[in-house]
Formats: structure tokens, C-alpha cells, sequence
């Protein structure tokens, strides 16, 4: 099992997950018509033991409305922002854009048909 040199440098990696805003809605267009999606932005701080120096990114956990029960988020969904996003505000189109694009990518992975 090879090990990575910043792991043996300055240690394993520990990261702490803070809940920032939210939950807010959105909404995504699908081929089916409109689906209203739960976002909840979360700061993510990764820091090394013996290291100064810490890493802040920006994450969005999705869910999508009760009444459609052919989208469920896998685990471990989360979509990254940007950081000037978050600072405008916008953070919540990001996402929506984001998980768009991702649906369309992946159709079966969210039990969708492929022509989304």
C-alpha cells in the first residue's frame, strides 16, 4: 500500500464538514418538466497535523421533493462551488446548474431514461 509523501510530510489529511446556509430551493428542468430540489451549503475545512496551512472549499448536499421518489441523492452527492460563488450569494444557481448537468450525464445512475 503505497503512501502518499505530503501524508508522511505532514500527516493525514483531517477535514471537518460546517453546516453554512441553508436549506433553500431550487429548481431543476428536466424532460419530464420542472423537479424542485432541497440545497444546503457546507464549508469543508481540510487541515494536515503539521501543517499551517488550512484548506477551505465549498459544498452542496441535494435532495429532491418527497413526491417524486425516482430521485433519490446517493451518498457522498455533494457538488462543489466556488468560493466567489458562495460570496455572491449565488451559490444556489451553481448548484442547480451543476446538478443539471450531472443528471444529464449520468441518467441511470438516478434512475432517469437517458434522454433527459
Amino acid at each position: 500500500m503505497p503512501l502518499h509523501l505530503a501524508d508522511r510530510i505532514w500527516g493525514p489529511p483531517q477535514m471537518s464538514r460546517d453546516h453554512h446556509d441553508g436549506p433553500t430551493y431550487g429548481w431543476i428542468h428536466l424532460r419530464d418538466g420542472l423537479c424542485q430540489v432541497q440545497l444546503t451549503l457546507y464549508r469543508v475545512t481540510t487541515t494536515r497535523p503539521r501543517s499551517r496551512r488550512t484548506r477551505i472549499s465549498w459544498e452542496v448536499d441535494w435532495e429532491t421533493d418527497l413526491d417524486n421518489p425516482t430521485f433519490a441523492p446517493i451518498p457522498g452527492d455533494a457538488l462543489p462551488v466556488t468560493e466567489d460563488a458562495v460570496r455572491n450569494g449565488t451559490w444556489d444557481l451553481l448548484a442547480c446548474v451543476l446538478l443539471r448537468h450531472e443528471l444529464y450525464l449520468n441518467p441511470e445512475r438516478y434512475g432517469l431514461s437517458a434522454a433527459t
